[in-house]
């Protein structure tokens, strides 16, 4: 089969000596940026029938976007980024299609862009630049070997101001506590591609009367979250910053930090007898973040979550101590014995007492012993070949896609004596197959049997011997 250079593929050439030197294929900016497009809007490709080794040419169809991004009083805005999302038409009836980055440029000093190679389809074209607002498009498509104008129109960003005061619960100042500034989640308008918003949090720190201040913030929805060491942190709800204008937040009160002991014991589910010598470990409950929701994102505290490790004592009990007031679960593993987890519970000052944790013992496992032969075909013992027990596979086992760790000590080898016998003293009870392989021999295998407590014979393993290698004359 012979391909062309424009087909993609690499090319070839022979040297004057014969051999073949590859050349590498030549491959341009938009090929480049086809190979990750994956949105279903640039179409699907549906392979015909064909016979192996043909290939079948996939024809991509083009147009081409153009515009401008100017300003509210329409002078034109230099250096702006311009992106280009494909989305899907298709998507149900009050659903946000999914967004897929295609192509982006810049505005020139005239503030025009052009995009010359856009694959057909559905697209939505956003504008930014620093002290604007963002703005996209509509929907637009683009057909083959045809412009799509498109223009866009950023307003300033006036900056607004915000205020507040952190106090605690008493109504005293808060110094020295960190106030983030977050923009809030908003709902995007239906059928308007995710485009993040580029504000980023930020910061303040209280002066010595609990006083903070954010002196220029774009207007938008924001909320506030205060943070201090030795307190809980709290967030406001949200609130609006406007151009030109100073908000002044509620004051933020933050929750003195509450440090209490927990107390717990482990014990033998089956006896309700202690366990000691248990590893006990008290960890924040999980709380996953509500999706879809417009409450503040999930800032990290700066006094990150506590992990809690000790063992019990002979009573079995263990005790825990400074650890803050929230939600919490306790766990405990302790040999011989299934590890558990307790419910969440809370936690609060000065001492909570745990739920109970009672562990499981794990099954008692019963041994017994086999021994068996290794002979040839005609009866005659195989010495020193290598012997291997494992568990005989089941139905079930056969039919699952999943993988099941043996039992410990179900899988072991040993190698024939110059009788051909051989031992496995301490074998789980169960059912299993004995697998025997030698030196001029076929690997061999038994049919399953029955391992019991006490004393087993395997079946006798008979290989048979390797065909003789003929060497050709």
């Amino acid at each position: 089969m012979r391909f062309g250079n424009s087909s993609g593929l690499s090319a070839h050439r022979r040297s004057r000596e014969g051999r073949v030197i590859a050349r590498p294929c030549v491959e341009t900016l938009e090929q480049r940026q086809l190979l990750s497009i994956s949105a279903p809007t640039v179409g699907t490709v549906t392979p015909s029938t064909t016979t192996t080794g043909t290939i079948v040419p996939v024809t991509i169809e083009f147009g081409s976007v153009s515009g401008t991004v100017k300003n509210t009083g329409g002078g034109a805005i230099a250096g702006a980024a311009v992106v280009v999302y494909g989305i899907n038409p298709t998507a149900s009836p009050g659903t946000t299609p999914t967004p897929v980055p295609i192509l982006y440029t810049t505005t020139d000093q005239n503030g025009a862009f052009s995009l010359p190679k856009v694959p057909v389809g559905t697209y939505v074209a956003a504008a930014f630049k620093a002290g604007y607002f963002p703005n996209h498009s509509e929907p637009f498509s683009v057909t083959q070997g045809n412009n799509s104008v498109v223009s866009l129109i950023l307003g300033p960003q006036v900056s607004g101001s915000a205020s507040g005061t952190v106090d605690d619960t008493s109504g005293n100042a808060v110094a020295n506590a960190l106030v983030v500034l977050t923009p809030a989640p908003s709902p995007l308008a239906t059928g308007a591609p995710n485009i993040p918003t580029p504000l980023p949090p930020f910061f303040a720190i209280t002066d010595l009367k609990g006083n903070f201040s954010f002196p220029q913030v774009p207007p938008g929805m924001y909320t506030a979250t205060a943070f201090k060491v030795g307190y809980e942190k709290t967030t406001t709800g949200s609130f609006t910053i406007t151009a030109g204008q100073n908000t002044v937040i509620p004051t933020i009160v933050l929750k003195t930090l509450v440090l209490a002991t927990v107390d717990g014991q482990v014990t033998d589910a089956t006896t309700g007898k202690p366990i000691a010598g248990a590893r006990v470990e008290l960890s924040p409950a999980p709380t996953p973040l509500a999706i879809g929701t417009t409450t503040t994102p999930n800032l990290p505290s700066p006094v990150p979550q506590r992990y809690f490790f000790t063992t019990t004592d002979q009573n079995g009990n263990y005790s825990f101590q400074m650890v803050p007031e929230g939600s919490y679960i306790v766990s405990a593993l302790a040999q011989g014995y299934e590890p558990a987890h307790s419910a969440p519970f809370a936690v609060s000052g000065p001492t909570t007492t745990a739920p109970k944790l009672a562990l499981t013992p794990l099954p008692t496992p019963v041994f017994g012993s086999v021994s068996g032969l290794v002979t040839d075909s005609t009866g005659k013992a195989i010495a020193d070949a290598l012997v291997i027990i494992v568990p005989a596979p089941s139905a079930t086992a056969a039919a699952s896609t999943s993988f099941v760790l043996p039992t410990p000590g179900s899988i072991q080898f040993t190698h024939t004596d110059s009788n051909g016998d051989y031992s496995f003293a301490k074998v789980p009870t169960g059912k299993y197959i004995v697998i025997g392989l030698a030196p001029g021999f076929k690997v061999g295998t038994t049919a399953p049997f029955a391992v019991n407590q006490g004393t087993n014979t395997a079946p006798t393993l008979a290989l048979a011997a390797l065909p003789p290698i003929v060497t050709p004359v």
